[in-house]
């Protein structure tokens, strides 16, 4: 094939069938660049804090020996195991937006409310939580239709306490306390958000979007 032939396919605008799905692709597409765009934000926290950290130790200046460091010592809890009895799968009541909002404004977020209920799909849902050992993964459910809203690693820090870092990037936590009921009537868990590590992203406190999912209602248990 020719240069002018490479040239004429490289720019050739593709023809798109107008189907039925085609705004739902393009919603999917604009989730997964929200996805993309936090853990971006969240590896560029991550260098900056790095970078900051070398520099704080002297990494900047020339050195004639190699500084001997103290051994850090333990500020929590040790890890251990998620118990067994938040494994599983649990769900929520149906959401709307306007219970986000009432949430974060309760919490003295509530400006950031409109881009937090934006960055989601169109509402009302169920949220849908499955815990299986380390892994943890929250979809939103609508008409139907499930989409992936968060994945994390989980830990237990205590007996009631645990924490959730991004999948790809572990070193940001975000820690709840648990309030879990089993009798009588059905099970059901509710998160008390305490504190997060993970930074600002696209203008919004990492707390706004963990309060809005987690603690806007209970989740029950399912299986």
């Amino acid at each position: 094939m020719s240069v002018d032939d490479r040239l004429r396919e490289a720019f050739t605008v593709a023809e798109f069938e107008p189907t039925g799905g085609a705004l739902e692709l393009v919603r999917q597409r604009a989730r997964r660049e929200r996805l993309r765009d936090r853990g971006l934000a969240l590896a560029a926290a991550a260098v900056v804090a790095a970078v900051l950290g070398f520099s704080l130790l002297g990494g900047g200046q020339p050195k004639t020996q190699e500084p001997v460091l103290p051994v850090p010592t333990p500020t929590q809890t040790p890890v251990t195991r998620v118990p067994d009895e938040l494994n599983g799968l649990w769900k929520t009541r149906r959401i709307t937006g306007a219970d986000l909002t009432l949430t974060l404004e309760s919490a003295g977020l509530g400006e950031w409310s409109d881009e937090v209920v934006a960055s989601l799909p169109e509402g009302p849902w169920r949220l849908r939580l499955v815990i299986e050992g380390g892994d943890w993964r929250l979809w939103a459910e609508h008409d139907g239709r499930r989409d992936l809203l968060d994945h994390e690693i989980v830990q237990a820090t205590g007996n009631t306490v645990v924490s959730i870092s991004p999948k790809e990037l572990p070193y940001f936590r975000t820690t709840y306390a648990t309030s879990h009921n089993v009798d009588p009537g059905p099970e059901w868990i509710r998160w008390v958000f305490l504190e997060t590590t993970e930074p600002v992203v696209a203008g919004v406190p990492a707390e706004a979007h963990q309060r809005a999912l987690y603690t806007t209602a209970p989740f029950l248990k399912v299986r």
